[in-house]
């Protein structure tokens, strides 16, 4: 187990809770009181939602986990970090903590992962709320899966394994660091000493090349399933060079979008500030009218 003296309270103030789920011993943020959400990222860790819980937890109770192998979280023995397995512990999690009728919050490779589970148990979740992520299969994007091939190849797990440059870099103003001070950037790296932690990053991240089956069933569920849901997409102005939040916002009905100013892959890091107020506008706005009706149509 990862010890927690390196972690001062100052850098990440949330009381730290573990879960035994298949053998993977899965350490989660559960902070604040109100309509669940649900925060999902796979391949970094819960401090990435820091300062957006912070300022979240008032008005909503954050649920983030970490998911086998990364963060303050342990891997059982051969865990196999796949797109699908790793949905499979996040329903097992939400069943064991009995979320239901939550907020479900995605980035980056968490995407997949959790759209995943929202188009197979769609009745466990009130709306989405979507940044950096892509609900589409890869085969679209093939520049996009050539990145991620080299990303995730053998040339780059050599060095990043050995010299840790990808996970250093992603501790800068161009990753999660903008907002961080010294103290946060050095207590945000701190996992990825471990080798068997950046690796496990850099097999999550080439997870998603074998995924398009995977992505086909998401991409139908956002067409059929889960096309009424309301949904704010979240994108970092510097960072959308394939256009998915136009895309987004053309296969979704219900869908508001929010662009944040100079953002780049962690737009809520970029401007906590920013994006915490928009997503409770736009749940006061959109999501609890909807909640409302709904509950009138059943009655």
């Amino acid at each position: 187990m990862v010890a927690l003296d390196w972690l001062p309270a100052s850098e990440y103030p949330f009381e730290h809770r573990f879960i035994d789920l298949e053998r993977n011993r899965i350490h989660y943020v559960d902070e604040g009181a109100g309509p669940a959400m649900l925060l999902v990222n796979v391949g970094e860790w819960s401090f990435i939602f820091r300062d957006l819980i912070l300022r979240l937890r008032g008005s909503f109770r954050c649920i983030a986990p970490d998911f086998p192998g990364l963060g303050l979280s342990e891997a059982a023995p051969c865990y196999e970090p796949t797109i699908p397995n790793n949905s499979l512990i996040l329903e097992t999690f939400v069943d064991r903590l009995g979320l239901r009728d939550a907020t479900l919050l995605v980035h980056d490779i968490g995407g997949p992962v959790g759209l995943g589970l929202a188009a197979r148990r769609p009745e466990l979740f009130r709306a989405l709320v979507i940044t950096q992520t892509f609900a589409w299969p890869l085969r679209e994007y093939p520049w996009i899966r050539r990145a991620l091939r080299v990303v995730s190849g053998s040339f780059s797990r050599f060095v990043n394994v050995n010299f840790n440059l990808l996970f250093a870099a992603s501790a800068t103003s161009f990753g999660v660091g903008r907002n961080l001070s010294p103290a946060g950037r050095r207590a945000f790296l701190v996992p990825w000493r471990r080798r068997a932690t950046r690796t496990m990053t850099l097999r999550n991240l080439g997870s998603a090349l074998s995924a398009d089956a995977w992505l086909d069933d998401v991409a139908r569920a956002v067409d059929t399933r889960l096309n009424a849901i309301p949904v704010l997409t979240v994108f970092g102005e510097r960072n959308d060079p394939a256009h998915w939040q136009a895309r987004y916002a053309r296969s979704f009905s219900n869908v508001r979008s929010l662009t944040v100013p100079g953002g780049n892959h962690f737009p809520f890091a970029d401007d906590p500030d920013l994006v915490a107020d928009e997503v409770v506008r736009w749940w006061r706005d959109v999501v609890a009218p909807e909640s409302t009706s709904s509950d009138r149509r059943s009655a």
